[in-house]
């Protein structure tokens, strides 16, 4: 038995299979790269029935999308008001607002896709390990609040109490947020009725 050091490609439920492009092919939509981005594009695109060709060097999920930590997240680390200062009332506002409605986006296209990506919506926790740092999620606190973030504050005795350590001196709940297997659910955005996703990798020597 060989050991995988990778922890998503060991659990993940969601497979992916796929060989070279061997043919010439006539699409409406070719995509270069099977991350998130690359199979949503083709999975959308496909469900509006376009025909579409998924070509990836490697696998799908091979990089960043399928080795990142898995949080579902209803915004930037950024606070709003450094995004507005930064970008302008307008967009910043639009941003903010695009970004808090995402893991609903998420967690609806796993239910619809069916995606076996241990999708659990139980929102995330910030913890601050010393005082400036519970300041800081004060301060984070009051901007997400004022822009209609339905965000929570725990005092330490909460904060133990949820994470089982005494050690935090707070934190900042968002139940908003959550957690996915990353490599199963960009596997499970994978082409799955008609189009065909292919890996354009040649043989490695």
């Amino acid at each position: 038995m060989t050991f995988d050091p990778n922890l998503w490609r060991a659990s993940s439920r969601e497979s992916f299979t796929g060989g070279p492009l061997a043919e010439d092919r006539s699409v409406d939509l070719a995509i270069i790269g099977g991350g998130f981005t690359g199979c949503s594009a083709a999975l959308e695109a496909a469900r509006q029935g376009a025909s579409v060709c998924l070509l990836e060097a490697e696998t799908v999920g091979h990089g960043g999308s399928g080795r990142n930590v898995g949080l579902v997240n209803a915004g930037l680390w950024l606070p709003p008001e450094t995004v507005v200062a930064q970008m302008g009332q307008a967009s910043g506002s639009k941003l903010i607002a695009e970004l808090a409605q995402a893991p609903t986006r998420v967690f609806s296209l796993i239910a619809r896709e069916q995606i076996d990506c241990e999708a659990t919506r139980n929102g995330t926790l910030h913890l601050a390990h010393a005082a400036p740092g519970f300041r800081d999620l004060q301060d984070r606190h009051r901007q997400g609040v004022a822009h209609g973030a339905p965000l929570h504050l725990l005092d330490t005795e909460t904060t133990a109490r949820r994470t089982g350590s005494n050690v935090f001196h707070g934190a900042l709940c968002d139940p908003r947020a959550g957690t996915i297997q990353p490599l199963a659910y960009v596997r499970g955005r994978r082409l799955r009725r008609g189009p065909v996703c292919t890996n354009a990798a040649p043989p490695r020597r």
